[in-house]
Formats: structure tokens, C-alpha cells, sequence
């Protein structure tokens, strides 16, 4: 895809996040969107979808580094922005990206240095089954990648990714949720696949706080080990009814070649004034 068009699409993309900002800060409706709920920080996702007639944006900022046996690997991504936008009670619309990446390889003989913008995504979650006593909320969430970022960072086709996410409220202000994420690459002469599982455990702290701790597994590892686990934990803060602030860390437990992770970000809901009704 030509250069022209690939930075017309971020800048769309960064050009619906400052209307977002902008459109915040107008006084909100009676009819109120329910909770707030974001997609970060952790690994998994909300079962949450946005309420019809709102759009919610989340962005952030993540630092990883990855010791491979030639020498450590480091990478930096940002805004990693995520457009979410309600259409019914149930379906959501999503578009999201890594944004801008950075990658510092001193793996082999000599550094190399990467830079350029990330494939976009474009998907769908579906609310399939509510919370009951004895059941977890599941939610359903597609996306397919679109081939439009830098040649050193795009997978060059258009790669499908299915999340299976539940979640359960538990008793003393605990709630546990997890995903099963399945996820193919189509370029090349045969599909490749990478699969992961994530377990996490919350707890509200008070005053607009909520603590988190998760382990996840994905595998294969592409060029590395079978596959990686990580102890991840994080926290965010609700500030009003419509933003949030988050902080996120992570590390590998008994690898082979280490990796760690650290990130920050903030997400912000708003009114799509009279684009969709509620069913």
C-alpha cells in the first residue's frame, strides 16, 4: 500500500481521537452509558461493550525489552489507540493499532535500528451471554488486521484473531475474568497460528481504584522458545464517570529468555450525538 495512504489512515485515526477529546468536555446527557469500562491495561479484555451512541477511546504507551541469546531486543509503542463505538446493547465496533513502533535489536553482530507505523485492526465484540449466579458473563470479540503499516512491522496480509472472554463478579469485591485467544498469519506459503490463555483476578481499592493481577501463556514463540508465561499486575483510576488512568508491569516466569514489559495510558467515553438509537 503506498505511503500516501498509509499516513492518511493514522492521520484519520488521530484526527477522530482529538474530536473525541474535544467532544469530552461538553456536559453529559441524562441518559447515562452505565459504568465505565475499559479494554486496558492487562492482557485480556472487558466482556463490557460500549453503550449505543458512544464512542470510547483508549490509548497508551508500552516499553518492552527481550533477552534473547544474542542480546536484548527492545521495543517501544505508541499510542497504541483504540476506537470502540457502541451500536446496540450488545455488538460494539472496533478499530485499533500499535501506532508508532520503535525496535533497538542488538542481537546480532551488529545494533539495528526500526521505526514505522503498525498494521491497523478492525473488528467486532458481541456480548453473547450476561453474568447469572452460577455463570460468567462471555463475550465474543473478531478483528481482522489490515496490511497497512511499515514493510519491517506489517505481516503484509490480512490476518484474522478471535478472543473468547468471560468474566465473574466474586464475593468481598473480587471479580475474576480470563480470554482464549486464537490468532492466524495468512502471509507466506502456509498460515501460522499463535494461541494464548490469561487468567486475572481484581479487586476494588477505593476512591476510583481497581488493582489487578494476571498470568497469561502464549505460544508458539516465533524464532524463540514454545512458548511464554507472564505475572503481570497493574492498577487504574476512574476519574469522573467518563476517563481513566492505568499503569501496567509485567515479566516472564522461568524463561529461557526473559522478557519484560512496562506501560501507561488513560481511556475517555463521549456522546455520538443522534448516529445510533438505542434498542
Amino acid at each position: 500500500m503506498p505511503d500516501s495512504v498509509r499516513a492518511l489512515l493514522r492521520l484519520s485515526l488521530l484526527g477522530s481521537l482529538l474530536a473525541l477529546a474535544a467532544s469530552a468536555q461538553e456536559s453529559r446527557p441524562p441518559d447515562s452509558p452505565g459504568e465505565f469500562s475499559a479494554d486496558r491495561p492487562g492482557f485480556g479484555e472487558s466482556t463490557d461493550t460500549v453503550a449505543p451512541g458512544f464512542l470510547q477511546a483508549e490509548t497508551g504507551f508500552l516499553a518492552e525489552a527481550h533477552a534473547l541469546a544474542g542480546g536484548p531486543v527492545r521495543n517501544i509503542s505508541a499510542p497504541q489507540p483504540l476506537l470502540r463505538i457502541g451500536l446496540t446493547k450488545r455488538l460494539e465496533m472496533r478499530l485499533g493499532a500499535d501506532g508508532f513502533l520503535r525496535e533497538s535489536d542488538a542481537s546480532g553482530a551488529t545494533r539495528e535500528l526500526h521505526h514505522g507505523g503498525s498494521d491497523l485492526s478492525v473488528g467486532a465484540k458481541v456480548r453473547l451471554l450476561p453474568e447469572g449466579p452460577r455463570w460468567p458473563a462471555v463475550s465474543l470479540l473478531a478483528s481482522v488486521s489490515l496490511p497497512v503499516g511499515s514493510s519491517y512491522f506489517s505481516s503484509g496480509s490480512f490476518d484474522p484473531e478471535f478472543h473468547l472472554i468471560w468474566a465473574k463478579s466474586l464475593p468481598q469485591g473480587f471479580d475474576a475474568s480470563g480470554n482464549f485467544n486464537f490468532a492466524w498469519q495468512t502471509g507466506g506459503p502456509q498460515w501460522t497460528s499463535q494461541r494464548a490463555a490469561s487468567f486475572q483476578i481484581g479487586h476494588g481499592m477505593g476512591a476510583g481504584l481497581h488493582g489487578y493481577a494476571e498470568v497469561y501463556r502464549v505460544w508458539p514463540i516465533p524464532g524463540d522458545e514454545p512458548a511464554h508465561v507472564f505475572a503481570s499486575a497493574g492498577i487504574s483510576r476512574t476519574l469522573g464517570a467518563d476517563v481513566q488512568l492505568d499503569l501496567e508491569a509485567g515479566h516472564t516466569m522461568m524463561a529461557r529468555t526473559p522478557s519484560w514489559f512496562i506501560g501507561f495510558g488513560f481511556a475517555i467515553r463521549a456522546r455520538l450525538g443522534g448516529l445510533f438509537h438505542r434498542h
